[in-house]
């Protein structure tokens, strides 16, 4: 940074025209475009202020990129650069609201089972081996990622979890129809309780098959 620049950020530290604008630009801008270099420092403080510090840091960067000079631009040239820059960075941040915004969907079963085979297909025995594959798979559909080690345990605490309030359930409702001791296939098949059981059960078979399927091919290729 040069000395009048410098003189300016310790009178201004907290300054974030200091910070995002003049700083960033100091190694390109040597010169100003008067002879009096504090007035110039003072007046560009005056003109870009009321910028937020992202439109300034995003003006400095074009300013930079597009500089064929080591003279610093006018005020007026800054405060335009500034101006270009605020509505480039609006159109950026509603571009992301709306990303944020908008609904995200789950990866398709047979990709996200292919992405826990490539990448741990030791995991995926496991988790086939104990029955909580099912929990595992929904973990990489959500997150596009196989679970680290911690995740991997909360997965299947989880999975624990949900195991045992669809067993109180099922024991609640067959209390109901006074079959204590029976399981989902005790109850009425049309019956919500009874529909939950199989499809879930259902879905976990057709998980397993196809994970099977998937290892087994992975085997034979090594």
């Amino acid at each position: 940074m040069n000395a009048t620049a410098e003189r300016v950020a310790e009178k201004a530290p907290e300054s974030a025209v200091v910070r995002e604008f003049v700083t960033p630009l100091t190694g390109v801008f040597s010169r100003t475009p008067g002879k009096d270099k504090q007035a110039y420092f003072s007046a560009l403080e005056q003109i870009l202020q009321g910028f937020p510090a992202q439109t300034l840091r995003a003006a400095a960067k074009k300013l930079l990129a597009e500089a064929t000079s080591s003279t610093w631009p006018l005020p007026a040239h800054a405060k335009a650069a500034c101006q270009s820059a605020a509505g480039q960075v609006a159109q950026e941040q509603e571009a992301a609201k709306q990303a944020a915004q908008a609904p995200r969907y789950d990866l398709p079963d047979r990709v996200a089972l292919r992405i826990l085979v490539d990448q741990a297909p030791a995991m995926a025995v496991n988790a086939q081996a104990d029955d909580w594959h099912v929990a595992l798979l929904d973990f990489v559909k959500q997150r596009r990622q196989v679970p680290d080690l911690a995740q991997a345990e909360a997965v299947y605490l989880q999975h624990l979890e949900g195991e045992w309030r669809r067993a109180a359930m099922v024991a609640a409702t067959l209390k109901l129809f006074e079959r204590v001791g029976g399981t989902a296939e005790d109850l009425p098949p049309q019956h919500p309780v009874a529909v939950m059981a199989q499809a879930i059960a259902t879905r976990r078979e057709r998980i397993r098959t196809q994970l099977a399927q998937l290892l087994a091919e992975q085997e034979e290729m090594m």
